[in-house]
């Protein structure tokens, strides 16, 4: 990465960013430190988070055992499920650019979805944050809404790095880059709502 591409500007302008990518669009490192730190912040929030969860209808020495389990049992299934989604995603919205006449390889779609993953980055060191500080009470369903609001601002976010990394990497229209993220911002918020 140059000076003329940094990370503030994949947050700050994105468009200049991949525009100044150019062949480089096809290194997968910054990408894959991107998803590791997310995997990694999503290790420690599944096991504090899961420290937090009543076992209502289990006590003493079996409810000691089943949260001394818990904890970091969710830490590896969060961190394994970061680096399966960031494949999986990238599959289908490579599929979808091609379909729409993209140009781009597939690692250069990895590089797009890891590099708008930087928001959900931040995301999560503000909802970690708010776990440890505040200790936040997992059935508190104002913490929950309020979560879930921020997290949809910064999956609009990613929504809007996805849009220029897919519009440069796959030589796409703007109408049909705009195609992609509707998709899945769409797709994104009925996850959200639903779960």
């Amino acid at each position: 990465m140059d000076s003329d591409a940094s990370l503030i500007d994949i947050l700050t302008a994105p468009d200049r960013f991949f525009r100044s990518l150019g062949e480089r669009i096809e290194s997968i490192k910054v990408p894959g430190l991107i998803i590791f730190f997310t995997a990694l912040l999503a290790a420690m929030t599944g096991y504090f988070a899961a420290g937090a969860v009543p076992l209502t209808g289990v006590s003493g020495a079996d409810a000691e055992t089943l949260k001394s389990i818990l904890g970091p049992a969710t830490a590896v299934i969060a961190f394994i499920t970061v680096f399966i989604a960031w494949g999986l995603q990238s599959l289908v919205l490579h599929v979808i650019a091609k379909v729409l006449g993209g140009t781009g390889s597939f690692k250069s779609t990895l590089a797009v979805v890891g590099y708008g993953n930087l928001p959900q980055v931040l995301m999560s060191i503000l909802g970690l944050a708010l776990l440890l500080v505040y200790h936040m009470d997992v059935e508190n369903m104002g913490a929950a809404l309020g979560l879930t609001v921020l997290g949809l601002i910064f999956t609009l976010w990613s929504v809007v790095i996805w849009f220029f990394g897919f519009k440069h990497a796959h030589e796409l229209t703007t109408a049909k880059a705009g195609v992609i993220v509707a998709i899945v911002f769409i797709v994104s918020v009925a996850l959200s709502i639903l779960f």
